[in-house]
């Protein structure tokens, strides 16, 4: 669970998207994965070509020493995450890995959800990240996507300073 949850916040793709990530998509001579989103693949047909950091390094080493412990099935078995048996790791898998973790954690009573993208997008905004490359990072075609995305963790000041109109003043 730890190297899906990672995996959809270094990358900023969806979950479905790393849930069925193959070892092919990793070019390990370039050092870039390449995303064909599955929300876009039928529409703009979208994808992103992402550089493997250190951090995304480690996480696949992670995921490849587990990797080694099961036993897989075939050589075209090569999703990055698998279940015991060697097959790609479910939808309801991961939702049900995901509530134990949250129990774990004594985290049940919220209501968090793995839906990494916004987190990663939100604290990737705040490192200094412009809305282009955010777009970029979550393929998204319209850009008021991307906007809808970063959560509003910071209250605002108001900049606005207004003078009392003259007329106002003279009732006094």
């Amino acid at each position: 669970m730890q190297v899906f949850v990672d995996l959809c916040y270094l990358t900023v793709q969806r979950s479905t998207d790393i849930r069925l990530l193959r070892l092919s998509q990793i070019d390990w001579q370039t050092r870039l994965i390449r995303f064909v989103p599955t929300k876009t693949e039928d529409s703009s047909g979208a994808a992103v070509d992402w550089p493997i950091t250190p951090e995304i390094e480690a996480v696949l080493k992670r995921a490849e020493e587990l990797r080694r412990r099961v036993k897989v099935q075939s050589i075209t078995d090569d999703y990055v995450i698998l279940d015991q048996d060697g097959q790609p790791k479910t939808a309801d898998a991961c939702l049900q890995a995901w509530r134990e973790a949250m129990v774990r954690a004594k985290l049940a009573h919220k209501n968090y959800t793995v839906k990494d993208i916004a987190k990663a997008m939100t604290d990737a905004r705040r490192a200094g990240y412009d809305l282009d490359a955010l777009q970029v990072a979550g393929t998204h075609t319209d850009r008021s996507t991307t906007e809808d995305y970063i959560k509003q963790r910071e209250v605002p000041v108001s900049i606005v300073r207004l003078n009392l109109p003259a007329d106002n003043a003279k009732q006094d």
